[in-house]
């Protein structure tokens, strides 16, 4: 609102472990902000643009503005130089398979999605479809919601502030939806997002500012 100044505490971001595992010889943590620590769009605009040539339209992941926001404005941020070196590169999984759930790999236009865009490398990224129905990342395979849903979040003051949405009914009061990084399968300016009751198969215009972003990375333990 315009006129109105507002304080926040800033305190720790704390993080879920999603997996754990080794590689030649060393110790990583893939991890997931616990809350929505902020409220972003996806892309500022429903048009498509074209950039060397081809069209990208506007829930391509690899030109967004919420992904250059996580690895710039985020990363630089959050993080001290110290945590930074803990944090790793890694390639991101952008393809049609991953805006699938884990263990249906058609359940979305028989597997086939036109808008899913080249692996990114990056040291911040949002979560896609496949990995929120991750069994082994204490997610529910299924793409329903219910009380107690892992998948249901909660949001920081800021985000609300910064217009975060905020169920108001009885079984989920206090939760937001939060973005994914994977494209909606038929429409160009649509993306995927975990809604308030912890469902998947919905998504929102890429231009709406009301969704919740939970960062995730890898770290070196």
């Amino acid at each position: 609102n315009t006129g109105n100044v507002s304080w926040f505490k800033y305190e720790p971001i704390k993080w879920q472990i999603l997996e754990e595992s080794t590689q030649n010889g060393k110790k990583y943590a893939t991890l997931v902000c616990n809350i929505a620590i902020d409220s972003q769009e996806y892309y500022r605009t429903t048009s498509s643009r074209t950039i060397n040539g081809k069209t990208v339209y506007a829930n391509n992941y690899a030109e967004s503005n919420i992904r250059k926001w996580l690895n710039d404005n985020f990363y630089n941020t959050a993080f001290n130089s110290l945590q930074k070196e803990l944090i790793q590169t890694i390639e991101v999984d952008n393809s049609a398979r991953s805006t699938n759930p884990d263990n249906n790999a058609t359940e979305w236009n028989s597997g086939k999605n036109s808008y899913a865009c080249a692996n990114t490398y990056d040291k911040v990224w949002l979560l896609s479809e496949q990995e929120v129905t991750r069994a082994s990342y204490g997610f529910s395979t299924s793409t329903s919601g219910a009380v107690g849903n892992a998948r249901i979040k909660m949001s920081s003051d800021y985000a609300k502030a910064q217009g975060c949405y905020k169920e108001t009914s009885t079984d989920y009061k206090g939760a937001c939806w939060w973005w994914l990084r994977s494209p909606y399968c038929s429409i160009d300016y649509y993306v995927k997002r975990v809604d308030d009751g912890g469902y998947t198969y919905l998504d929102s215009f890429v231009n709406n500012t009301f969704g919740g972003v939970l960062p995730a990375l890898k770290i070196a333990l």
